[in-house]
């Protein structure tokens, strides 16, 4: 099943970069992070667009003006877990574009048997 993280970014490239390569090197199968662009500036939609394909991990939403964080959580969140009415996952991992998670978070957190866990 494919592992989904989800993440809004508001700006710093730097950043995001960091944070969105930290998900992709997480140790589970098929590591897909979907990015919404909460009005950031044109480096961060330049670098985003950079990373669409058809075959890429990262996608992204774009918001300009911007939306609120709740607004942008839940318009990546509604794509994720259901699209056209087909639910495609169980479980999203939602981070900050600040933080660089270890290889592992992913699958520790998954294994965990509640409905809702946090890494700290």
């Amino acid at each position: 099943m494919t592992a989904w993280i989800v993440v809004v970014a508001r700006g710093n490239l730097p950043l995001l970069r960091d944070a969105v390569t930290s998900f992709l090197r997480q140790d589970v199968d098929d590591v897909r992070v979907l990015v919404v662009n909460n009005g950031s500036g044109s480096d961060v939609s330049s670098w985003l667009h950079a990373q669409s394909g058809p075959d890429s991990r990262v996608m992204s939403i774009h918001h300009n003006p911007q939306h609120s964080v709740a607004r942008a959580w839940n318009t990546a969140l509604r794509y994720v877990f259901s699209v056209g009415g087909q639910r495609k996952v169980d479980r999203v991992l939602v981070c900050n574009s600040d933080v660089v998670l270890r290889p592992d978070t992913y699958r520790l957190l998954a294994a965990e048997e509640a409905g809702f866990v946090t890494a700290v």
